[in-house]
């Protein structure tokens, strides 16, 4: 029996992250880069207000808990997620995935799709596919909502 947790901040962009799966073993590693860096502390403390380009970031305190981290370019979006256990140990997946940015939304262009175990057996996913989002700028809080109607909210950590 599989119980799945979709963590609700990456239904946009058509993301689907699972923070926990059973025991579904792993499927599908699209990339084989490190994600790690992008949870680095940031190279500059530079974060210009009311631009999407950079790097944003969020966490969600659920059990199990969920940060992740998107870099934001003119034509792509690196996707990082890290998937905590109760004892704090973590697996980060991710992808990076061609978009397009324009009038207030992000159109993405591929599907995309990773997966590996945590420590206790569950598995940590995000998976994207083709979709449009609408996003807005409020400074340095970037929100993305989805065809569904759910968004998500990051704030931004730098350019």
């Amino acid at each position: 029996m599989s119980h799945r947790l979709f963590f609700w901040a990456y239904p946009t962009l058509a993301l689907t992250c699972v923070g926990c799966s059973g025991t579904d073993a792993p499927s599908v590693a699209a990339e084989s880069g490190s994600y790690e860096t992008l949870f680095d502390p940031p190279t500059t403390a530079q974060a210009t207000p009311d631009d999407i380009h950079g790097l944003w970031g969020a966490r969600i305190d659920l059990d199990p808990s969920l940060e992740t981290r998107w870099r934001i370019d003119d034509k792509r979006i690196v996707i990082g997620l890290r998937c905590y256990d109760a004892a704090q140990n973590f697996v980060t997946v991710g992808v990076s995935i061609a978009v397009r940015i324009e009038n207030g939304s992000i159109f993405a262009l591929e599907s995309k799709s990773d997966v590996k175990p945590r420590p206790d057996g569950r598995s940590c996913r995000v998976n994207s596919s083709p979709s449009t989002s609408d996003y807005s700028l409020a400074g340095t809080t970037l929100t993305v909502r989805d065809q569904k109607g759910i968004s998500q909210r990051l704030v931004k950590i730098s350019d």
